[in-house]
């Protein structure tokens, strides 16, 4: 059998000449030398940076040493007497004023437990400091006057002996100048440390320790500046503690805990793990340099050692390799060239390459194409005994196969056609059927509607005559399953209507709030006694007057409001209205009912708005209804041009939201809604004048109401600038502020009767009453001036508690 010449083998082996040419060529140029010399640079960039950070750390300390220095030698060569009060304020107020702001103290404490200083205070003003026989032992600053000398008396920060600080104990434990620990100063809320200086007399005693304290913060500003150019990390770290002095990255050495109470960060909190990993090898090889790999290249670390007498600090320095491309420029430009000429060697070599192997596929896709077209009786010429040949026999059999397919699909094409026109008739038919169903359905709803009122209506005026008990709980039985049946008979007969699109829309100008307050209303007495509060709020862009169809609207949010009661335990339900497009004519409103009931399964959403589905179908099922309800709001809306829909979390509750487009009344274009109104009660006592600015009449009425239960006199208004009007000409006990009003909010008349000097009430207890109740909400009030704030609904206890907190005051 003669062998098979295999196409596959040719280009098999083409290939692999062409790869391992460029990739020879390329490995030469591009990777000869590069690293080597990258890491050298790297390593001189490291040194640099380390040098550069212990010039700064030096020049930091050295102003605190000097200082100590300076002011040890004026001690004992006599020329500045600490017991001069004068000479001793002059000095150490001279002292700070000539140097930096990071030197945020100057001092000196004695054995005899006496404490002099100077230091700056949260507003870096300088102050000085005395704590002596004259103080009782506590600490007392005072301002700086011109001539350097303690003026007026700023407070007393209680008892103060400077032996039981830190700072005295480790300078009066060495016999030179030494530093102290890091630790958090209470005043400057930063990492902070102290020269200790002891001053011995000529009899070898210790004397007092001059203590100059700076903060640390300015070394991450070094770091910073030294690493930027370099793209370095540098940390500097307590060797033995692993505490963390300062860092490149601007990021916080310690976090505040609790007011005044700082936790200095530690290795353990840098989030770079590199540099973790780095402190842990030191401390068990005590190595100095490392090379770590990761996922985004090299790091080289060097780490070096900075001690001072107290001092025993290590700065970590971190440079990543990748970013030194200016040593392989060249090489990337040589390999770039060299891929240029690799590749218009390959197109030649591969276009003469083509030119053979591929000729005899040229004629199979030439036969293909053809085939393609209709020539269904065309076959391929096999013309080599190899892959295309083999390809070129695979095609005659499919194109065989193919035509005794075609001619099979052409005949069960025709089949199919007849199968559809069919369909089409029965499609026709079933919807004439269906729309009859829907009119039939109608009309027998509404013919068995017209009886049940008048079984419902006759039962009524038969409860109102002299009945035995048993007559009266039989018909009250009666009453209360005529009204349920009722209820599913209206439900079938909506929906009957708006299957056989016989339900009309009127569109009349109509109240959007009273509207929805209407139907909040409905179900108060049902959700109290359930134990639940139910609320309604409106955006303030919400137009006050517009035109549609109320009653439909009212329809569909008695509907979700109902069923929100329905499903709820506990907590309750708010009704939230919003604006959400408006232009001259029309305004599109979208309605939320959001409520802390069961909750829907997320599986179970989708048979919500369906005819006759319930969530719940079992024959156990805890709540009855006809499953019509959500499907007769979903036609309601879709004819209202807006859309419906549910988001439920099963255990936290639903919020079934629904859009409506209404026209816009000219007459009441311009009105808006202010505010979000609700209501409650309580109890109080005095005979107190207590003025009330509300913009919402009934919260007016009930809140006066409240108050007159205690015999108070009450004067309403409704605007902050009547507010501000009545308060100019009448002094009240107490005002009561709501927030949102129109023509003037009450934030600005708080405001405006705060900064009124001459008004009787600039002093007067405001107590904000607002619908909002969020955090910020409750800042904005203070800020503007207010005493205190609630909330509606008002808890009544709560708000007599208020009033009595006030009034005492």
């Amino acid at each position: 059998m003669k062998k098979r010449n295999s196409l596959r083998n040719k280009i098999i082996i083409f290939y692999i000449i062409i790869v391992i040419s460029i990739t020879s060529v390329i490995g030469y140029i591009a990777f000869s030398n590069w690293k080597q010399s990258t890491y050298k640079m790297v390593h001189l960039m490291l040194e640099d940076a380390n040098n550069d950070i212990f010039r700064r750390i030096n020049k930091l300390i050295r102003i605190p040493q000097y200082i100590s220095g300076v002011t040890e030698d004026l001690i004992k060569s006599g020329q500045l007497n600490i017991d001069d009060e004068k000479a001793r304020e002059v000095y150490f107020t001279s002292v700070m004023k000539s140097n930096p702001p990071e030197i945020y103290s100057f001092s000196i404490g004695n054995e005899k437990g006496e404490y002099y200083g100077t230091r700056r205070n949260k507003d870096l003003n300088l102050e000085i400091m005395r704590s002596n026989k004259s103080t009782n032992g506590h600490s007392y600053y005072y301002s700086i006057t011109k001539d350097s000398r303690a003026g007026q008396f700023v407070g007393d920060y209680g008892k103060f002996d400077p032996r039981t600080r830190d700072w005295y104990i480790v300078g009066k434990t060495h016999k030179d100048l030494v530093y102290s620990p890091v630790y958090r100063h209470f005043v400057m809320n930063d990492l902070a440390l102290t020269v200790s200086n002891p001053v011995y007399n000529k009899s070898g005693e210790l004397e007092a320790v001059i203590g100059t304290h700076f903060t640390l913060s300015k070394l991450n500003g070094f770091l910073i500046d030294i690493t930027k150019e370099k793209k370095a990390t540098a940390y500097i770290i307590e060797e033995k503690s692993g505490k963390l002095i300062a860092n490149s990255l601007n990021k916080p050495n310690f976090i505040r805990q609790k007011e005044n109470d700082l936790k200095q960060l530690s290795v353990e909190d840098i989030e770079d793990p590199q540099i973790k990993k780095v402190f842990e090898l030191y401390e068990k090889t005590s190595k100095d340099n490392f090379l770590l790999k990761s996922e985004i290249g090299n790091s080289h670390i060097k780490i070096d050692k900075y001690k001072q007498n107290g001092l025993n600090w290590i700065v970590i320095t971190a440079i990543p390799d990748k970013q030194f491309t200016s040593v392989i420029t060249e090489n990337i430009h040589k390999f770039g060239y060299s891929i240029l000429i690799l590749v218009f060697f390959v197109i030649l070599i591969w276009i003469k390459g083509t030119q053979y192997f591929l000729k005899p596929v040229y004629g199979l896709i030439d036969t293909t194409k053809k085939y393609a077209r209709g020539e269904l009786l065309l076959r391929s010429e096999v013309i080599r005994d190899d892959e295309i040949g083999e390809l070129s026999k695979a095609f005659n059999t499919m194109a065989d196969e193919l035509f005794s397919v075609i001619e099979s699909l052409t005949e069960r094409t025709f089949q199919l056609e007849q199968a559809n026109k069919d369909l089409d008739e029965a499609k026709v038919i079933a919807e004439k059927a269906n729309e009859a169903k829907s009119i039939f359905l109608a009309n027998m709803s509404h013919e068995i509607r017209t009886p049940m009122n008048g079984i419902i209506g006759m039962t009524d005026l038969t409860l109102m005559t002299k009945l035995t008990d048993a007559q009266r709980e039989n018909l009250n039985i009666v009453k209360s399953s005529s009204k349920a049946l009722l209820r599913v008979i209206n439900d079938i007969l909506d929906y009957s209507k708006l299957e056989a699109n016989k339900m009309s829309f009127v569109n009349a100008p109509f109240d959007i709030v009273a509207t929805v307050y209407e139907v909040s209303h409905l179900f108060e007495i049902c959700a109290k006694q359930k134990g639940l509060y139910i609320y309604t709020t409106f955006e303030s862009d919400v137009p006050s007057k517009i035109i549609g169809d109320s009653i439909r609207l009212r329809q569909v949010l008695s509907n979700l409001v109902g069923n929100a009661v329905k499903f709820t335990r506990q907590g309750g339900i708010i009704t939230k209205v919003e604006n959400l497009e408006q232009n001259e004519s029309s305004v599109k409103l979208k309605f939320t009912i959001s409520d802390t009931g069961i909750g829907i399964p997320e599986e179970k959403l989708e048979k919500l708005f369906k005819r006759f589905s319930q969530v719940d179908d079992s024959n156990t099922k805890e709540f009855s209804g006809t499953g019509l309800g959500l499907a007769i709001s979903k036609k309601l809306v879709e004819n209202m041009g807006g859309e419906i829909g549910v988001i439920s979390t099963v255990g936290l509750g639903s919020s079934f939201y629904f859009t409506a487009r209404f026209d816009i009344s000219r007459d009441q274009q311009d009105e808006v809604i202010n505010n979000n109104k609700e209501i409650s009660i309580s109890q109080n006592e005095k005979k107190i004048k207590i003025l009330i600015a509300e913009d919402d009449a009934v919260s007016r009425q009930m809140l006066t109401k409240l108050l007159k239960r205690r015999d108070y006199d009450v004067v309403e208004v409704e605007n902050g600038t009547k507010a501000i009007e009545l308060s100019t000409r009448e002094k009240f006990n107490i005002i009561l502020m709501d927030i949102y009003m129109p023509t003037l909010d009450g934030l600005t008349a708080t405001t405006t009767i705060r900064s009124d000097e001459n008004n009787p009430n600039s002093n007067t207890p405001i107590i904000a009453i607002t619908a909002f109740a969020l955090a910020e909400d409750k800042e904005k009030c203070l800020a503007a001036g207010m005493s205190d704030y609630i909330s509606k609904p008002l808890d009544i206890v709560a708000f007599y508690k208020l009033i009595d907190k006030w009034l005492n005051k």
